[in-house]
């Protein structure tokens, strides 16, 4: 019987920037639909000749964290997101418990630089700082 996936999602790729927004709370079948269709993203990407460094900027706000079952599901994705050339990953909308769940999950995972930011802004900000010009807040 296949798994009923919880927790829902919003991604684009600008440039070298994958912009992320999760709603809801994810179990191990959600975190994998969600890296299944960021790969599938991203090789689409890649074949219109996108090239690492790449980052990501994860909008938290809405994210109600995850079953315990679906922490090893981050871990692993945590791992290909670091193989697939991604240096830096900026967070916003996160709270201390967000922070200590995902760097839970982002143990033994090296190359990859976070910042936890209360705010898009600030989280923007830093991400250019580093290089990404594409971190540029989203008018509406």
């Amino acid at each position: 019987m296949p798994l009923i996936i919880h927790g829902l999602w919003q991604q684009q790729m600008e440039g070298q920037l994958l912009r992320l927004t999760l709603t809801g709370a994810f179990n191990s079948a959600g975190v994998e639909a969600l890296h299944a269709e960021a790969a599938t993203l991203l090789r689409e990407c890649v074949g219109q000749g996108l090239r690492p460094p790449l980052a990501a900027l994860v909008d938290l706000n809405q994210w109600q964290l995850t079953t315990p079952d679906s922490q090893w599901a981050l871990q692993r994705m945590f791992e290909r997101i670091a193989a697939t050339g991604f240096t830096h990953v900026a967070y916003c909308g996160a709270s201390r418990l967000r922070q200590h769940l995902l760097e839970s999950c982002w143990q033994g995972v090296s190359g990859v630089s976070r910042h936890y930011a209360n705010s898009i802004e600030d989280a923007c900000r830093w991400l250019q700082e580093a290089g990404f010009s594409d971190a540029v807040i989203a008018s509406d």
